[in-house]
């Protein structure tokens, strides 16, 4: 029986997964973290609208994605710093045709030494344009 209850575990967990990646707002999402976990910080920033109204909230407030990205290098500037990015509890909320907010979780594992596990809170409001959905406002708040 232990091994039927594990089949089942499995079998719900990567139904999850297919649907997450079935909505192309979480797929957006979900591919930012394959693009963060191979040491690409340019290609996770697509996820990001490219405007100067984009905007990160974390412990401070950083405006444009220029600005957003040196911020991501600056505080990740290599591998080793980066981890491993996860994320999980992602729900999506439709406002508009074009607007939504995504809300989930994050899991950074990285050694101490280069800055230790990180685990928190975003909300993400994403508009669909010309690039499909992109994020134009993210509010991370770390656990600790």
């Amino acid at each position: 029986m232990d091994v039927m209850v594990r089949l089942l575990c499995l079998t719900i967990a990567a139904s999850l997964i297919v649907c997450a990646a079935g909505d192309p707002r979480l797929a957006v999402i979900l591919k930012s973290a394959d693009d963060w976990n191979s040491g690409d910080v340019a290609a996770y920033a697509q996820c990001y609208e490219e405007s100067p109204d984009t905007t990160f909230v974390g412990k401070a407030v950083t405006r444009g994605t220029e600005a957003v990205v040196e911020r991501y290098r600056r505080a990740y500037p290599d591998r080793d710093h980066m981890g491993k990015l996860t994320f999980s509890e992602l729900q999506p909320r439709t406002l508009t045709p074009k607007l939504a907010i995504v809300t989930g979780r994050f899991t950074l594992d990285r050694a101490k030494e280069f800055g230790g596990n990180s685990t928190g809170l975003f909300t993400l409001v994403m508009r669909k344009g010309a690039h499909g959905w992109r994020i134009i406002h993210d509010h991370t708040s770390s656990d600790h």
